[in-house]
């Protein structure tokens, strides 16, 4: 079973509302994941979740 990236943004951003203590920490990978998501490519250079 693969995961899709939107369901990887989907699920950081409920668990960040559900955590605000940790948007520090998750916001680079909520970041990157998101781009992903949206450009469908690598934006970014050795960072990305997937």
């Amino acid at each position: 079973m693969s995961v899709r990236e939107d369901q990887i943004v989907r699920e950081l951003s409920h668990y960040i509302y559900a955590h605000p203590d940790e948007q520090m920490a998750l916001m680079p990978v909520y970041d990157a994941a998101r781009d992903h998501a949206q450009r469908g490519t690598f934006t970014h250079s050795r960072r990305c979740p997937s």
